[in-house]
């Protein structure tokens, strides 16, 4: 599973990505030298400098199985793989004076790149692939990495139409409806402010790097998206692969983004969540009325678990991280045994703050489980369950009850901001950016108006379904 999800990182097919990507003539020159003018192997050597998709745990960069193929043009098939790799090793790395190793074939699973070096070319290698170098080049001298030809006004026009078209409809009516809104935006709200934000986020990306030195692939995933921003600012949403939520996802763009770095290189434009929505929902949804009078009192949760840990408002802020974690797991349906492993890898080097143990044995999160496992048998007794826009989702061999509990929750999130969605097209102030439980929104004249008919909308939606939430403005 984490190899599948780890290969959703590159933004589509690299046959795709590779025919729009765009790098500086220098770049382009520099590849060409390392591989010898040989096209397949410029493909991949430009995987492997520009477009690295590394495991979460030891940072090794890894192998897409698809990869190979995409540069031969020709189907999977682990004989021509071998082949194509010793090849590079022969052909490339070994006159360069470098080293090129990988990790043996296992059944559904990338190979890992063992060792990695380009000899002669390395110095060269590092300083075009940096963060920094790329986000410092003018966009006007750049050319595409498969021909070295210029981008022109309508070529990008056209890229930008073909991935708009290759996105595959939701099935859900109601997230159709919502990825056609989102896939006809215009660019032109909120380009020229990204591109003015990126470089105070590259720093603090690095600022977050250094604070997190058990996180060694946070850089390296986080750059990976801001680069992809920086070529295409186009955002594109897509259903999941099997549907088995009415959710949409961006690939490697901004929505994607770690949430401090997010609000950086959108600051400027307004983001709007629905306030402890996936708890909130789920009290209403699994009758927790005991949690919703802790949301009603206090306004969120957070309150409540500070307060219980006797936590500073220091230590607070460098473990919510993990009662986030303890909280939202089970909430999706997440079994015990995954939350006790995500909260203690977010707890880090905070061990001394709290201790996973005390963090999972809180009697909200231990309410959460159990109502989530009651849902369950009931999901399981009536063979599935029904969606917040009535649908109903059968249990299948393919489709468990943990997956349709997640499936009932999460569309509530829709069901609640659609009206909100549907309205801000008619106004000045326009939706950017959509993030399953929230929104990002640019400011025109009308926005105090709009402001507030966004809460009257968002009000009148809870008080029919009985939900105890509200919208926060980040401005």
């Amino acid at each position: 599973m984490r190899d599948k999800i780890l290969e959703n990182t590159i933004p589509d097919t690299w046959e795709k990505t590779y025919k729009r990507l765009k790098i500086s003539k220098e770049g382009y020159d520099l590849l060409n030298r390392i591989s010898g003018d040989n096209p397949k192997y410029r493909k991949f050597i430009s995987y492997l400098i520009l477009c690295p998709v590394r495991d979460y745990d030891d940072c090794r960069l890894i192998i897409p199985r698809q990869i190979a193929a995409d540069c031969q043009n020709l189907k999977l098939n682990e004989k021509t793989a071998v082949e194509f790799y010793s090849g590079i090793q022969k052909q490339v790395f070994d006159p360069a004076e470098g080293t090129f190793e990988w990790s043996s074939y296992s059944p559904k699973k990338c190979r890992r790149v063992l060792e990695l070096h380009f000899g002669k070319y390395q110095e060269e290698v590092d300083r075009i692939s940096s963060l920094e170098y790329f986000l410092n080049l003018d966009r006007n001298d750049l050319v595409y990495i498969n021909s070295g030809f210029k981008p022109t006004r309508q070529k990008i026009a056209d890229t930008v139409k073909q991935l708009v078209a290759s996105a595959r409809p939701a099935r859900c009516k109601a997230a159709r409806r919502l990825q056609n809104i989102l896939n006809k935006k215009n660019t032109k709200f909120y380009t020229e402010l990204v591109h003015k934000n990126l470089g105070s986020t590259v720093k603090l990306l690095e600022k977050i790097h250094r604070e997190n030195p058990h996180k060694p692939n946070l850089y390296q995933t986080e750059s990976s998206k801001l680069r992809n921003i920086w070529q295409y600012p186009k955002t594109i949403y897509y259903p999941s692969e099997k549907e088995h939520t009415s959710r949409l996802f961006t690939k490697n763009h901004i929505p994607n983004l770690r949430k401090e770095l997010r609000l950086e290189l959108t600051k400027g434009l307004v983001e709007v969540d629905l306030m402890n929505s996936q708890l909130a929902i789920n009290c209403r949804n699994w009758g927790m009325k005991d949690i919703e009078e802790i949301l009603q009192r206090d306004g969120n949760i957070w309150k409540s678990l500070k307060e219980y840990h006797g936590l500073s408002e220091q230590d607070f802020k460098l473990v919510k991280p993990a009662l986030k974690r303890a909280i939202y797991i089970p909430s999706y349906g997440g079994r015990k045994k995954k939350m006790i492993e995500k909260v203690s890898e977010d707890l880090g080097d905070h061990k001394e703050i709290i201790t996973t143990e005390k963090i999972i044995s809180h009697p909200i999160v231990n309410k959460i489980l159990r109502a989530a496992g009651k849902q369950m048998r009931e999901i399981k007794k009536n063979k599935g369950g029904k969606d917040a826009f009535g649908e109903e989702i059968k249990l299948t061999k393919g489709r468990t009850a943990r997956s349709i509990l997640a499936q009932i929750s999460q569309s509530y999130e829709m069901f609640i901001l659609l009206p909100v969605v549907e309205y801000l097209e008619t106004t000045e102030s326009k939706m950017v950016f959509w993030m399953h439980d929230g929104f990002t929104m640019i400011k025109g004249r009308d926005y105090s108006k709009v402001k507030w008919k966004c809460e009257e909308i968002i009000q009148e939606k809870l008080g029919e379904n009985g939900i105890c939430s509200k919208l926060e403005w980040s401005e």
